[in-house]
């Protein structure tokens, strides 16, 4: 973990001298999301979800993060009812994290990429993200637990206790580091292609 969190530091020291703004950015898409949909996705008023509103969430300009999320709307929406009933689920902080995320993934079509960016705007500062770029970004980094036939949430519970210590060690938010675990990827990937066609 030192080891890569060594490696991600040295990137955000890079950002930050290329693009000084950098964190004001990323905390004024993350305050303005959270204020559009923080108040969306809460016990009080999840009930009253509509399917225009989940499905602006789901657009990169509406969410201003993650991109290819509104594929799954269509899927997500056929029954609202349903929708909401695993949303209210999901959000339920008296019920330990490892279930609801078990519970929400269990419903079709809602996978890590949907689940935790709803944990991450309704929790900012407790749930990161867990996607496909984040997933492998984390392997090639060496710090990715093996699934070792547990359960989804469980395997998301340790995923996030591990964002979450890396977050702290950067002193940024989960948000910002999701981010930055992005950039990372896109670095990694480039960097390879050159030498294989170099």
């Amino acid at each position: 973990m030192k080891a890569a969190i060594e490696k991600l530091q040295k990137l955000l020291d890079l950002i930050l001298v290329v693009e000084p703004n950098f964190l004001k950015k990323q905390e004024k898409n993350k305050s303005t999301v959270i204020r559009n949909y923080g108040q969306v996705f809460s016990s009080s008023n999840i009930k009253q979800l509509t399917e225009h509103k989940f499905r602006d969430f789901l657009k990169y300009e509406e969410n201003l993060h993650w991109t290819g999320l509104q594929r799954q709307g269509s899927n997500l929406c056929k029954d609202m009812r349903k929708l909401r009933d695993t949303l209210e689920i999901l959000i339920d902080e008296t019920v330990p994290l490892s279930n609801r995320v078990t519970r929400a993934e269990k419903t079709a079509y809602m996978g890590k990429a949907i689940i935790t960016p709803i944990l991450q705007v309704s929790f900012p500062e407790k749930y990161g993200i867990w996607n496909e770029i984040s997933e492998e970004t984390m392997k090639n980094l060496g710090i990715f637990p093996n699934r070792n036939k547990r359960e989804f949430g469980d395997w998301y519970a340790e995923i996030n206790s591990r964002l979450v210590e890396i977050s702290k060690n950067l002193r940024i938010d989960l948000w910002t580091l999701d981010t930055l675990l992005y950039l990372w990827g896109i670095i990694e990937k480039k960097l390879m292609d050159l030498l294989m066609h170099s």
